[in-house]
């Protein structure tokens, strides 16, 4: 009851109606009850909010009740102007509080603290994920609650525009709530089928027979970087990836999953779609053996008739395989497909027709036309990404790879791409953008397994297309040879890789 009170009101300072898809929610400007109880309370704002942390802690100096009846106050007000839709706001402004308490919790504190204060580790994913959920099944009952009342407020000769907007954002609230359902389904999956283990004993020779007090390191601030000759913006970009990624053990990824992200971090570009969209992939396998983007060109009018929104076209750059898959030149866009002219008479087609097109974006390897010093197929010549070992990764020893250590699985057959390069990084944005030259709408990102999903994100970021989405292949769960019905594990890990993404992206589900 009390403890509820208080963090409804911290909550409506740290929280509003942010939530995206896939990933996390930031700070926006706040409306209905939450922004009058924001107007309302002014510059005391911080001094309130330390009161009521006060008056929670227990020390002598809490003063409990001024404490809750100024909360309760605020709280009337803003119901008594906005009956309708206060009580979503209030509910999800709640769970987002004891989101954040349970997150901190969990970041700040190892297995054996938490079996110290009586918690098992699985049980305290369970909480945060209810908590998440909640925070999600809030917001969008808000959005419900604010489009209902925007299309009564309107009638007939309602803003389109408005209204257009609002239901956008229903469909990411929505998309969020789903992604925290799969979240919620899966702590609870691993809680009943992996119990957590038993707190460890104390060694037999221990001096002392009292427990060891438990205690949680306080978050320590990481040192600022040694000066350095200025990089460009795609290298500060990778460097705020790295601060925010810092994992618990203390190893810093070069690039970490986005639920690490600031959550002050703006987004600037979903790349979803609306969800309403009906993809065709405009090819298979033997499709390089034919004039494709001219046999493609006479069906635009037939594949708009079917109802179809999107086409997936294959690799369009020069590649040893036929099918596109090993690339070389990725700026020669004279592939086994056809010619660079008849690939984009081919996509203005499909743009009369409104019809979008997406590229098959293959930058997990590239294979080398030239040998390079040791004797090895690691050098690109001449063009616009004439890279050599440098920009391979290093556990690539059939290639020499001079650079990083891969960051993701393996693939044999070419050098793999080191996307922690900062001219790799930048090249592959340049290339990408001169595809949108051509009329490509979004991205389809091949082999994702094989570099992390902060990459995705920026590369995104920088070409800002309608939709993109990954292909995170992953075998399934088999018994005796048998499909599991149960394929939840492989599900979470595609889940995982689209908030890598900070949201920006989807993921096709192979499960």
């Amino acid at each position: 009851g009390k403890m509820q009170i208080m963090n409804m009101n911290r909550g409506a300072f740290a929280t509003s109606r942010g939530v995206t898809s896939h990933c996390s929610r930031r700070p926006m400007a706040l409306k209905g009850p939450l922004g009058l109880m924001h107007r309302k309370i002014g510059s005391s704002k911080v001094a309130l909010r330390n009161q009521v942390r006060v008056a929670a802690s227990g020390r002598p100096d809490a003063n409990l009740d001024e404490s809750l009846q100024l909360v309760k106050n605020m709280l009337e007000e803003a119901s008594n102007q906005h009956m309708g839709d206060s009580m979503h706001a209030i509910y999800g402004a709640a769970a987002a509080l004891e989101s954040d308490r349970l997150q901190e919790l969990a970041d700040r504190t190892s297995d054996e603290q938490l079996y110290s204060m009586g918690v098992e580790p699985s049980s305290l994913d369970v909480e945060l994920a209810a908590a998440k959920l909640s925070m999600a099944a809030g917001h969008l009952a808000s959005v419900e609650r604010e489009l209902s009342a925007l299309r009564i407020s309107s009638g007939a000769t309602g803003d389109a525009s408005a209204i257009s907007a609002m239901e956008g954002a229903r469909r990411e609230a929505q998309s969020a709530l789903e992604y925290r359902w799969g979240k919620m389904a899966h702590a609870l999956w691993t809680r009943v089928s992996q119990p957590s283990r038993p707190p460890p004993k104390a060694p037999r020779d221990s001096q002392s027979t009292a427990p060891a007090a438990a205690t949680v390191d306080a978050p320590t601030e990481q040192a600022p970087a040694p000066t350095a000759a200025p990089t460009p913006a795609v290298d500060k970009k990778a460097e705020q990836l790295r601060r925010e990624g810092q994992k618990k053990e203390g190893k810093e990824p070069r690039v970490p999953p986005a639920s690490k992200q600031d959550p002050e971090d703006e987004v600037q570009c979903t790349a979803c779609g609306t969800g309403r969209e009906l993809l065709l992939q405009g090819f298979n396998w033997e499709s390089s053996k034919h004039s494709w983007w001219r046999t493609l060109a006479g069906q635009v009018e037939a594949i708009k008739k079917d109802g179809f929104t999107g086409v997936w076209l294959p690799p369009c750059s020069q590649s040893l395989s036929e099918q596109g898959y090993m690339p070389t030149d990725l700026w020669n866009l004279n592939s086994r497909y056809g010619s660079e002219s008849e690939l984009r008479d081919l996509i203005s087609a499909f743009h009369q027709q409104g019809i979008k097109v997406f590229a098959d974006i293959v930058i997990n390897h590239r294979c080398a036309n030239l040998q390079g010093p040791d004797g090895k197929w690691n050098t690109w010549s001449g063009g616009k990404m004439a890279w050599d070992a440098t920009a391979i990764c290093s556990n690539n020893p059939d290639y020499g790879g001079r650079g990083n250590p891969k960051q993701g699985d393996e693939f044999g057959a070419a050098p793999n791409i080191d996307h922690t390069q900062d001219f790799v990084r930048r090249d592959i944005i340049e290339w990408m953008q001169y595809l949108q030259s051509y009329g490509f709408d979004g991205w389809r990102f091949d082999f994702v397994r094989g570099w992390p999903g902060g990459y995705a994100k920026e590369y995104i970021e920088h070409t800002n297309p309608y939709m993109a989405f990954g292909e995170y292949w992953d075998s399934c769960n088999y018994t005796d040879s048998v499909l599991d019905y149960d394929q939840d594990s492989h599900r979470l890990q595609t889940l995982d890789w689209c908030e890598a993404t900070g949201g920006r992206a989807s993921a096709f589900d192979f499960t």
